[in-house]
């Protein structure tokens, strides 16, 4: 009972990296589970991307990233007060140049694009990772 009750994802979504309270095994040459971590990078506000080319927002993700990160699970959402939404990243299929590129390196999140969505004033990235012991 107690292994069921310890096996959830705990649902907190928080600035500070924290255990997501989930367990992942990343390949299938081993069975030992590894603790996934959630760090939530507020990304408010989206920019207007469409300087004549594609422009990049970076934010610091403060995660300290070597050999042994390895991301899981990278996602978000952006808000327009006039109650427009889209996820992170963002695919237009009508249009794709209208897309939102998300991405991690070392150091940052990235958000790349062409347009203008500096209307999106709450946005949030959620980056779920494990560290190979």
């Amino acid at each position: 009972m107690a292994e069921g009750i310890n096996v959830r994802d705990y649902g907190g979504y928080f600035t500070k990296e924290g255990f997501a309270g989930q367990n992942f095994v990343p390949t299938n040459t081993t069975t030992r589970q590894r603790a996934v971590y959630r760090k939530v990078i507020d990304f408010s506000p989206l920019i207007d991307f469409s300087a004549g080319a594609p422009a990049t927002k970076s934010v610091a993700h403060g995660i300290s990233i070597d050999a042994n990160t390895h991301f899981t699970r990278i996602y978000g959402t952006a808000t327009d007060p006039s109650t427009a939404y889209i996820p992170l990243p963002f695919l237009d299929v009508g249009t794709l140049a209208n897309g939102i590129q998300l991405d991690v390196d070392a150091t940052n999140v990235n958000l790349t694009s062409s347009l203008d969505y500096s209307g999106y004033t709450t946005a949030f990235v959620v980056l779920e990772y494990i560290r190979e012991a």
